[in-house]
C-alpha cells in the first residue's frame, strides 16, 4: 500500500483494520468429497438412462429456477400461472 492510501485511510473518521490479503489459493476437494459427488453423478445417470428422461429433468429445473426468479421479482408466483405463461409463448 503506497503512503497516500495509509494516509487517505488515516483520514477517514472512523478507523479501519488494515487486513493483509493473501494470494489466491486452488481450491481443491477431498478424496472423500469426489467420492460423494462422483457417486451423485453415477445415481443421476442410472436415473436418467435415456434422452426423454434427461430432457424431462432439465425441464424440471428450468420450471423450478424459474419460479424462484419470479419470487425474486416478486410477480405472483405459482406453478399454474407458470404453466399458462409458457404456453403462450409458444
Amino acid at each position: 500500500m503506497s503512503k497516500d492510501n495509509v494516509c487517505k485511510l488515516k483520514s477517514l473518521s472512523h478507523p479501519l483494520k488494515l487486513v493483509k490479503m493473501e494470494p489466491y489459493r486452488s481450491l481443491t476437494m477431498t478424496s472423500r468429497q469426489l467420492q460423494q459427488l462422483d457417486q451423485r453423478l453415477n445415481q443421476w445417470r442410472a436415473q436418467h438412462t435415456d434422452a426423454a428422461s434427461v430432457r424431462a429433468a432439465y425441464r424440471q429445473q428450468v420450471l423450478r429456477f424459474t419460479l424462484s426468479s419470479m419470487a425474486l421479482e416478486n410477480e405472483p408466483v405459482n406453478p399454474q400461472r407458470l404453466v399458462h405463461l409458457l404456453n403462450q409463448s409458444r
